[in-house]
């Protein structure tokens, strides 16, 4: 089989919608071969020449592609799902559309994650670290052939692989999983607005606890006044959160006792989060 389909490739016969699901093609001249649509599920390209392939819409799921040599091949709505893309060669390579995974994560991930999960760290760091590289390399070329947009989501994923490659409980991972939280490593605005929105409801209710003063009066949980009261008190605490977090300052209300400490430590996270904001807004603009 396997010299049949490399001798009709040679020929420059046409293997449009070509049924090659598993065949063994590893280290073959595949250079410029008619692939369109055609099923190469599971089969083996590694180190395979495919230089200038034409596999638009080809069916590519759990193929072995490690060195693949695919530069300025078509790939456009390609199915890569499950593929080992490792040290791929995409120079030039239309990949419009390609579908690199499940929700763009890549096998090489997949496997790290179930080797962390049966408690095989070390092989799941090596995975991890394949699956970084890999990022990378499509961050690259997505980058060359202009499809900017496509880029965020494969940046991210290769900072979590970094990240997963620390050990467990380090103090790089936990900075690296915060940093996540926070903004999705810069390319998750929504993540900063939704911290912030939960800072500002944390500290609300530390100041309800912990009393403030208002118009001459203490404003604080009390188990002996009206549930209406207090629902109004706690919402003066988180006006005051909220003036506090943005650096307004109007003063109306004056924190007391150890409120005072935790309003200036709101005001520090007000500043960064909005430097955080416009940093992670501006990052996607531009993109």
């Amino acid at each position: 089989m396997r010299e049949r389909i490399l001798h009709a490739i040679q020929s420059k016969k046409r293997l449009e919608g070509a049924l090659l699901e598993g065949v063994d093609l590893s280290r073959g001249n595949l250079e410029n071969a008619w692939l369109v649509r055609a099923r190469l599920d599971n089969a083996n390209l590694e180190r395979a020449h495919l230089e200038g392939a034409r596999l638009y819409g080809a069916s590519l799921k759990g193929v072995n592609l490690f060195n693949a040599n695919l530069r300025g091949a078509n790939l456009k709505e390609c199915i890569l799902e499950g593929a080992n893309l490792l040290e791929v060669k995409l120079d030039r390579a239309k990949i419009l559309g390609v579908r690199w995974g499940k929700h763009g994560v890549v096998q090489n991930e997949l496997d790290g994650r179930h080797l962390e999960r049966i408690g095989d760290f070390r092989k799941a760091k090596v995975k991890f670290r394949e699956a970084e590289e890999i990022y990378r390399n499509i961050c690259l070329h997505l980058t060359a052939a202009g499809l900017l947009s496509e880029v965020g989501s494969f940046f991210y994923r290769e900072m979590v692989s970094r990240r997963k490659q620390k050990f467990l409980f380090s103090f790089g991972r936990l900075s690296s999983k915060i940093i996540d939280i926070l903004c999705g490593y810069g390319e998750k605005a929504f993540r900063v607005i939704l911290s912030a929105f939960l800072i500002v409801i944390l500290f609300s209710v530390v100041y309800f606890f912990a009393g403030l003063n208002y118009d001459q009066q203490i404003i604080a949980y009390d188990r002996g006044q009206a549930f209406s009261q207090n629902v109004h008190e706690y919402f003066l605490s988180l006006y005051f959160s909220l003036v506090t977090f943005t650096t307004l300052g109007y003063g109306d209300v004056i924190p007391l006792h150890a409120a005072r400490l935790m309003s200036g430590f709101e005001a520090f996270l007000g500043n960064f989060m909005t430097a955080f904001f416009v940093l992670v807004f501006a990052r996607k603009l531009t993109r």
